[in-house]
């Protein structure tokens, strides 16, 4: 199969990548998007953190499952956020939302 690496393994699609993770990654965010606008992209899924980047013009969203993660990556992929086109990927290696620190 040409599709396989050396080895014999096959490459792990898209959607399998995701199972291992509730995080999603949002690139290519328009310049003033706020958290309610990546918010609104995933509109009847259940989100538990928004975590925005607006330097690098991404997004972090955290679901409640793997399972949600994957619906939404299947559902939304090639959405837009404020008109433009987003790219959504599974984020392999999440960061913690509980170890964020504020400063004043």
């Amino acid at each position: 199969d040409p599709r396989r690496k050396r080895g014999g393994e096959t490459p792990p699609r898209r959607s399998e990548e995701v199972r291992a993770t509730k995080c999603l990654e949002v690139r290519n965010l328009p310049s003033g998007c706020e958290e309610k606008d990546v918010e609104a992209l995933f509109g009847g899924h259940d989100l538990d953190v928004i975590v925005l980047d607006p330097e690098q013009r991404k997004a972090y969203v955290y679901f409640y499952s793997v399972e949600d993660a994957a619906a939404a990556l299947q559902q939304r992929q090639g959405g837009e956020v404020l008109g433009k086109a987003v790219d959504l990927q599974p984020d392999p290696s999440p960061r913690s939302t509980h170890s964020l620190e504020v400063h004043n």
